[in-house]
């Protein structure tokens, strides 16, 4: 099930893909600690082509089609981190 974003037309995809691009340019972009290798090099590129023309389900898809996702992920415990 899809969000419904009521309000998503043309201009407000321009004004979010704007935003990204300046997140993007600052090095502020949010990028996923489970993210592997290719997530940290194709997820900018997923996120702006996922508001061009695409939805949450779209981005999510392509993140999974791409393996943008580490199989595994490490654990903190008392004596450290455990991969």
């Amino acid at each position: 099930m899809s969000f419904q974003f009521k309000n998503l037309t043309d201009e407000t995809r321009e004004l979010m893909k704007s935003e990204v691009s300046s997140d993007i340019q600052s090095k502020l972009l949010y990028y996923s600690k489970r993210f592997c290798e290719a997530g940290h090099l194709l997820y900018a590129e997923l996120l702006v082509e996922s508001i061009k023309k695409g939805n949450e389900q779209s981005l999510a898809a392509a993140l999974k089609e791409k393996k943008c996702f580490a199989d595994t992920e490490p654990r903190n415990t008392k004596k450290g981190i455990v991969p």
